[in-house]
């Protein structure tokens, strides 16, 4: 053989365990096609009183382009390592009893898992779409660390209207990272650097890509996952689709808290626990994350970040005692809590905290919008026009083009058909079938009617019922 192939071969041999590491940490490479949920608030009746009565049951949710693939750069879910994987990083416990200043006698003491996210290497924009390439860790947790505190986060939008929840999870002793494109170094535990100094606002952190000790400060989140050809943006209604998959990742607080800030305002509440139903809490969201991986189908409903936090807590009957599917509506999830005793409390926002530029949102006209009709979105009202358009969405599998031409009336009431003539060559312009479209007006007439009698019960004979109607769609469709 020549002296070139042999040393090819060699370059290939020692390039190919980092390119196998990568893969075993993504391995969920397209969006399934279909997915059972059990447990869903799936009817909400009025009954002649007009009283609400509510159903649970099961639920198929369905994606709208099955067999894309995934947008893995900036989004996935954790993967806990195995034996061989630990031994290919050269993780010994040995290593990390020195770097961690424990006196553990099994590396089955740790959460040893790949896909902490820390940092971002490489942003880059595309059409409306910010692509981003995010940095991934080995992250080592001691399973003894303490969770000193649980904090229900919000993140309300400035762009359209609702809010994404996820939980903080604050650590009593500090967690160790390795850098997870690089493998095979013997002497990292000799080139750990001490962050856990620095406050979490210290841009340091995220700035770092050697092995590092960080404070155990970070956040568990369920994030939409895009596809190749699937929509790039996401919205309330364009949740329920089944245009994205779900990733269930674990995230430094200083990541998270740059990246949300930007635009958004982020609220925290106090959750309140016990010790050993906090170790539970924060022990179901790392194996849910691992278990789960990117096989599950978003749906803005159904399967969402709120159901992801909100399970959490209850940690599959281990954690704290509530029903985490009776609260879906963005507007009534916190104070679910609150009435629940769950939430004692509002404090700091991450914006202030963290001195962002962002501090609130008063001069938002979409938020303005919101608050002048929150009597009605925090209501079982509001509820049940979520719920029946999710459902109506999955139940006729709507398409991105017919809801595309929905919104466009929504957003625009004088575009609506006034003849069938007219229907028609709406629909042709739009490139959508005129009996469907036909078809979901008729049906959001008739929903309109019912909506508008439970405003009337509710607020009174002098509220203008079409004007909150119109608020109420253009909140659904963020327009």
């Amino acid at each position: 053989m020549k002296r070139s192939n042999i040393l090819l071969l060699s370059l290939l041999t020692l390039l190919l365990p980092i390119f196998l590491y990568a893969n075993d940490f993504e391995t969920v490479e397209t969006i399934i096609e279909t997915q059972e949920l059990s447990h869903r608030l799936i009817e909400i009746t009025v009954n002649p009183d007009n009283s609400i009565e509510r159903k649970f049951g099961e639920v198929t949710i369905f994606s709208n382009n099955p067999g894309d693939v995934l947008l893995r750069n900036e989004k996935r879910s954790i993967r806990l390592l195995s034996r061989q994987q630990i031994e290919d990083y050269e993780i010994t416990l040995d290593k990390i009893n020195k770097v961690l200043k424990t006196k553990a006698t099994d590396l089955k003491q740790f959460y040893i898992f790949a896909n902490f996210i820390n940092g971002y290497n490489q942003t880059e924009i595309i059409g409306d779409y910010e692509k981003k390439d995010a940095q991934f860790w080995i992250a080592i947790i001691a399973k003894d660390n303490k969770v000193a505190n649980i904090i229900m986060q919000e993140e309300q939008f400035h762009k359209g209207v609702g809010s994404h929840f996820q939980l903080r999870f604050i650590l009593n002793d500090p967690i160790l990272l390795l850098p997870q494109d690089k493998s095979g170094d013997g002497k990292w535990a000799q080139q750990v650097d001490d962050l856990t100094g620095l406050d979490i606002t210290d841009k340091k952190i995220q700035q770092i890509r050697s092995p590092f000790l960080m404070k155990g400060d970070i956040v568990y989140s369920l994030n939409a996952v895009r596809t190749e050809n699937g929509p790039k943006s996401w919205g309330i209604v364009e949740g329920g689709l089944g245009s994205f998959a779900n990733s269930l990742g674990v995230y430094s607080t200083t990541h998270v808290s740059y990246n949300q800030t930007q635009d958004n305002v982020v609220r925290q509440y106090q959750i309140k626990f016990d010790k050993e139903k906090g170790q539970k809490i924060f022990a179901y969201a790392l194996n849910q994350s691992s278990q789960v991986m990117e096989k599950s189908i978003y749906h803005t409903i159904h399967n969402a970040c709120h159901t992801t936090a909100l399970e959490a807590l209850h940690a599959n009957g281990q954690g704290l005692e509530f029903n985490p599917y009776e609260d879906f509506n963005p507007y009534r999830i916190i104070l679910g809590l609150q009435k629940k005793g769950i939430i004692t409390n509002e404090l700091e926002t991450i914006n202030k905290i963290f001195k962002a530029a962002v501090q609130d949102f008063n001069d938002v006209e979409a938020y303005q919008m919101a608050q002048q009709n929150m009597g009605v979105l925090t209501s079982d009202i509001f509820d049940k026009l979520l719920l029946d358009i999710g459902n109506f969405i999955l139940r006729e599998k709507v398409t991105k083009e017919e809801l595309a031409a929905l919104k466009l009336i929504i957003s625009d009431p004088a575009q609506m058909p006034q003849t069938p003539e007219a229907l028609v060559t709406f629909s042709t312009d739009n490139k959508v079938d005129p009996q469907r479209i036909g078809y979901f007006l008729e049906t959001i007439a008739k929903e309109k009617k019912v909506i508008q009698s439970l405003i009337q019960a509710k607020l009174g004979v002098g509220v203008d019922l079409e004007k909150v109607w119109q608020a109420l769609l253009k909140i659904l469709s963020g327009v």
